[in-house]
């Protein structure tokens, strides 16, 4: 335990800088519950707990070590349980107001009954780390709460910039800083609008046509038949295959796996709709 009391002090040391700088926005914005995904020695944790106006805070971190993962931080797991304990003794004093869940980040999020203020994320590092957790935590954080973080820019994690820029470029919506690698954003709609401003503006473009290969329903219809210069179509494979039809068109097909985090409202969207696209057009 004396190991994990000099990490903890040198954390605080070095990331006690980034202290405070999201918690300034979330009592500014009048926020009252809040998850931290990645909570570590609880330093940061620590200081969303002090302030007044939060009312209750849930720590994600299942402290548990990951093979080929590349990160101070990724401890032998003996080191992690004793990590542990040294943080609920930190934060003990705080009662009721803080929850901690130990579990992994994916399915910490069906513990947590309801909608949340805002999310913080600051656990894996790497692009799809950073990218999972903001898919799983976004639909959590309700319209006018914020999502945020840390180690924006970090030259030593630059999976964490890319994965956040990426995710929010599809909305247009600012990411703002704070200094020492702290970043949030607004979530500015609801998930259904953001998906299908999400849609139309990064997957679907003018000359595109859309089908529908499951007779997936009136959404589909509503939404992408008014998309000017958009074609949308019902094709159900019995006059001509798909590879036909594409080759008729002179097009190619994309698939829609999964374009928003909403997963209940776009899961229609997995497997059922396909985007034809001219031209050489590479999508993930």
């Amino acid at each position: 335990m004396d190991k994990i009391q000099a990490m903890a002090k040198a954390a605080d040391d070095g990331w006690g800088k980034a202290y405070g700088l999201f918690g300034k926005v979330v009592q500014e914005k009048e926020l009252k519950v809040g998850a931290e995904i990645g909570v570590a020695f609880g330093g940061h944790a620590e200081s969303l707990l002090k302030i007044p106006t939060l009312e209750k805070l849930y720590g994600v971190d299942p402290y548990l070590h990951m093979e080929n993962y590349n990160d101070p931080m990724n401890l032998p797991q003996l080191e992690f349980d004793q990590l542990y304990q040294y943080t609920l003794d930190r934060l003990s004093s705080f009662a009721e107001k803080y929850r901690h869940i130990r579990k992994p980040s994916i399915d910490a999020v069906n513990d947590i009954v309801g909608q949340i203020d805002f999310v913080y994320i600051d656990a894996d590092h790497s692009f799809q780390g950073v990218l999972r957790d903001l898919t799983v935590w976004f639909p959590k954080v309700t319209k006018g709460g914020i999502i945020g973080g840390h180690d924006y820019g970090h030259p030593n994690f630059p999976g964490v910039k890319r994965a956040v820029d990426e995710f929010f470029d599809r909305f247009g919506w600012a990411v703002h800083t704070e200094g020492e690698g702290v970043w949030w954003v607004e979530k500015m709609m609801d998930v259904l609008e953001e998906g299908q401003k999400s849609l139309i503006h990064k997957f679907i473009q003018k000359g595109d046509i859309v089908l529908d290969t499951a007779q997936a329903g009136e959404w589909g219809r509503h939404v992408l038949q008014n998309v000017p210069g958009v074609q949308f179509h019902r094709f159900d494979g019995h006059h001509m295959t798909l590879e036909d039809y594409c080759r008729v068109k002179g097009m190619h097909r994309i698939n829609f796996l999964r374009v928003n985090a909403g997963e209940e409202e776009f899961k229609i969207l997995s497997g059922t709709w396909v985007l034809l696209k001219k031209g050489n057009i590479d999508f993930v």
